[in-house]
């Protein structure tokens, strides 16, 4: 049998070049990014601190984007000020618990309509309406907060900026409450229809994960061991925490039940 001399094997060796996959990226047509800086490669990811366009569409944008790309936009999180991730989070909570509101009072009216419309219709009761609404979106910020820095602290981390990161993700993170509300159901069924709003909202109920998993490993390179303890103390504030919110919750209710009773 003949053999192939070793020349021309190297001829058609030589026009297929093996495919060389990169490091980072795992794209074949990469130009290497794996020797371009971090800080370079990082883009702007969220819409909501971009200009330009309306704050009800950058709302929903981030929104969307947090809870159907989460690893790629909290593995990618630009670094910045508070103050808009806390606003985002304000705005997405109020909206989210507000939806609720409406869903509750809509069923109330449907089931007693003489017993809702007198307590709708008295001062006190749209104060309890209003304040019990304001109360329970600032809690669910405040519960963000208190988790971001869980992460911060549990991973006990020394650098500068640390802490505002965390934060900034924990209340980036409100967008996925916004996306699982009847607002987010509604906003997603009219502007993408049934199909492709279910889907983004089957996404956001997944996205804690993958997002905590990006943020921690791609964005702040924190090890096993400060991603168990972060976890340890999230656990466990954010467990006492929901621990003394009980009885006040319970009390605010039966408070606003027996004045309910009485109108």
């Amino acid at each position: 049998m003949a053999r192939s001399s070793p020349s021309v094997l190297g001829s058609e060796e030589s026009e297929v070049p093996p495919a060389v996959l990169c490091a980072l990226c795992r794209r074949v047509d990469c130009a290497g990014c794996e020797f371009t800086p971090h800080e370079a490669r990082v883009e702007p990811t969220l819409a909501w601190e971009q200009r330009g366009q309306s704050v009800s569409r950058r709302l929903w944008r981030t929104a969307l984007r947090s809870s159907t790309e989460p690893a790629h936009v909290f593995g990618a999180l630009p670094a910045g000020n508070v103050a808009p991730a806390l606003y985002f989070a304000l705005l997405a909570e109020t909206i989210a618990i507000g939806s609720f509101g409406v869903v509750v009072v809509g069923l109330s009216l449907a089931i007693a309509p003489q017993f809702s419309l007198a307590v709708l219709t008295h001062p006190l009761g749209l104060a309890y309406l209003f304040g019990g609404l304001g109360a329970a979106s600032a809690i669910m910020v405040l519960l963000h907060a208190i988790w971001g820095a869980c992460l911060e602290f549990g991973a006990q981390s020394h650098e500068r900026d640390g802490l505002r990161q965390s934060l900034r993700f924990a209340l980036y993170a409100c967008g996925w409450d916004l996306l699982t509300s009847p607002a987010g159901v509604i906003e997603g069924v009219s502007r993408r229809g049934f199909r492709r709003a279910f889907a983004a909202i089957e996404s956001a109920v997944r996205a804690p994960r993958p997002a905590l998993r990006a943020y921690q490993e791609d964005l702040r390179h924190f090890e096993s061991a400060a991603r168990r303890r972060a976890m340890r103390v999230s656990l466990l504030v954010l467990g006492t925490c929901l621990l003394l919110l009980i009885p006040a919750v319970g009390f605010a209710f039966v408070t606003f039940a027996e004045w309910a009773v009485d109108v």
